[in-house]
């Protein structure tokens, strides 16, 4: 949706438009419900693909803010670290 057409939508994610179509497809059959209407030049949500995409969004944003936190925990060093270096490194 948010690149407009299925077009801008496949070379956004560097795949087919038939992919993107069939996936599309694949979707509104398994969730039993029409989510786009789609004609040549753009797409347009039915009233439940608009709550189904608004809901998908949430998850996606829930999903990248529980990745960065974990991202975060490997970005910061923690714990104990032990060096092993003769006598004379650590006086003056």
């Amino acid at each position: 949706m948010e690149a407009g057409n299925i077009t801008a939508a496949a070379q956004k994610l560097r795949i087919s438009k038939a992919v993107v179509s069939k996936q599309l497809q694949r979707l509104e059959a398994e969730l039993g419900a029409t989510l786009i209407i789609r004609n040549s030049r753009h797409l347009k949500l039915t009233e439940i693909g608009e709550d189904f995409f608004q809901s998908a969004c949430a998850a996606v944003r829930q999903a990248e803010s529980a990745c960065q936190i974990v991202q975060k925990g490997h970005n910061t060093p923690s714990g104990t670290l032990r060096i092993t270096a003769p006598l004379d490194l650590g006086e003056d």
